[in-house]
């Protein structure tokens, strides 16, 4: 299982209520995840196995920009 989780200040981290934990992919979609246009964000993810959660990876840093 795998979680992502999203920040924009790279300090408070908001686990992606609508992924699944299971998918390798998902598209960050500005009504359900709530996107704001202008804002940086910082993504990461984890892993779980029979040890435990591994750790974060690195942010990917990722924006929202208006249609151009």
């Amino acid at each position: 299982m795998h979680e992502i989780s999203v920040s924009t200040d790279g300090e408070t981290y908001k686990t992606l209520i609508n992924y699944d934990g299971v998918s390798t992919t998902y598209t960050l979609s500005r009504h359900l995840d709530t996107l704001e246009t202008g804002q940086i964000y910082r993504i990461r993810i984890r892993a779980i196995n029979d040890i435990g959660w591994g750790d974060y990876s690195a942010d990917l840093l990722a924006a929202m920009t208006a249609k151009p």
